[in-house]
């Protein structure tokens, strides 16, 4: 069995109190940015509701769709797919950008 030993130098402690620093640093400019954010918008909760409408659509119905669709369309310049399968695809990202519009326009509208 090789066992290794390492020794610690004082550059190394030196960073590790350096980048604890950086640590702390980051939590309390983090904090300050979510209360600043916080306090200058009171409905915050319209502007997560509208990216919850854009993002979760997005995720969750045109980007796998339109992966798939891309990775196992075309192989070697012919459909490897069948038709229906392709307009299935199609209609899923079709389908999410329908759902991302009406639930952005739902938000906006309730918002205002």
């Amino acid at each position: 069995m090789v066992e290794f030993s390492f020794s610690r130098s004082r550059y190394a402690e030196a960073f590790e109190k350096r980048a604890f620093w950086y640590k702390k640093l980051i939590i309390v400019v983090l904090v300050l940015l979510s209360t600043s954010i916080a306090i200058a918008l009171p409905s915050f909760g319209d502007v997560i509701g509208v990216l919850g409408c854009v993002t979760i659509s997005l995720l969750s119905y045109v980007l796998p769709s339109a992966c798939h669709l891309k990775m196992t369309t075309f192989s070697d310049r012919k459909l490897s797919q069948s038709k229906k399968e392709v307009a299935g695809q199609v209609g899923m990202v079709v389908l999410g950008i329908s759902v991302m519009i009406a639930g952005t326009t739902t938000q906006l509208l309730a918002a205002f």
